[in-house]
Order: C-alpha cells, then sequence, then structure tokens
C-alpha cells in the first residue's frame, strides 16, 4: 500500500495481472484519488480481467491533503452497471457497501465474483486525524517495487 499513489496502483495493477492471471488481485484505494482518476475504470472495464477487484473506500474527504471534502461522493458513480455498447463492456460484479458490518457479510461474495469487480464502501471519515505518509522518497520505493516484482 502506498499513501499518495493518486491513481498510480492501476498502472501497478497491470503490471500484476496480466503475468499473474491464475492470482487474485485486490487493489484498495480512496474516493478521492478514483475521482481524480476516473479514466481508469474504463480501462480496468475494458481489459476484463477476471481477477481483479477494485475497493474504495468512500469517506468523502481528500484524506491526504488535508481532509478537504470531495466534490461529490463518488457513490454517485454507475458500480456495477453497463459500461457502453458491445461485449466485455459491462462490469460483472458491483457491490455498494456501508460500513464494516456490510464489509463482514460481503466478503466471501466479493472474493468470489467473477471480476472485473468493484467494490464502494462508504466509511466515515475520522475527523482530526493525520492521513497517511510516505514511506520514503519516490525513487526508492519504485526500485523496491521493482526489486520485489523480479523475485
Amino acid at each position: 500500500m502506498s499513501p499518495r499513489a493518486w491513481g498510480r496502483l492501476r498502472r501497478w495493477d497491470s503490471a500484476w495481472r496480466w503475468p499473474t492471471p491464475d492470482k487474485q488481485v485486490i487493489v484498495c484505494n480512496g474516493d478521492g484519488c478514483m475521482l481524480m482518476n476516473l479514466g481508469s475504470l474504463v480501462t480496468i472495464t475494458n481489459q476484463a480481467a477476471s481477477n481483479y477487484t477494485l475497493i474504495i473506500f468512500d469517506n468523502g474527504v481528500y484524506e491526504i491533503t488535508g481532509g478537504q471534502p470531495t466534490p461529490a461522493p463518488f457513490g454517485e458513480c454507475a458500480v456495477g452497471r453497463p459500461s457502453g455498447p458491445g461485449p466485455g463492456r459491462r462490469i460483472p460484479a458491483g457491490f455498494r457497501l456501508r460500513g464494516l458490518d456490510e464489509w463482514r457479510e460481503s466478503a466471501r461474495d466479493v472474493i468470489d465474483a467473477p471480476g472485473p469487480t468493484f467494490v464502494h464502501l462508504a466509511i466515515a471519515p475520522v475527523p482530526g486525524a493525520v492521513g497517511p505518509r510516505s514511506p520514503g522518497p519516490a525513487p526508492a520505493r519504485a526500485q523496491d517495487f521493482a526489486d520485489a516484482m523480479q523475485a
């Protein structure tokens, strides 16, 4: 998990997904990041990877930059609805969940669903909480990631 990824996870997940189609890929992302990278949803849907799950944690704020409210609830997006004409242009599974209890009740269904699977998980922001910080300089983290991918 990398705080301040701002959309990079969707690029990284492609590197994981294609060489390992037999393994489940689960990407956890925030609503603020997704709102800034909506185009990635089209790419994910068009790739139609059956081993891909995207969980969007929607707390209604840009947590990393100080908790400013997002301009609109991410839940207003069409999770699980047709994304365009033609074969392979549907999101096979979409889940809208409110809180940890609904997640617990639905987690097995989410994992077992054919992908790409999208999960919108509404959570409460933590007032006054200090958001996650980067664990170190980006170049060193990128090299560590590249080394791990080769292992």
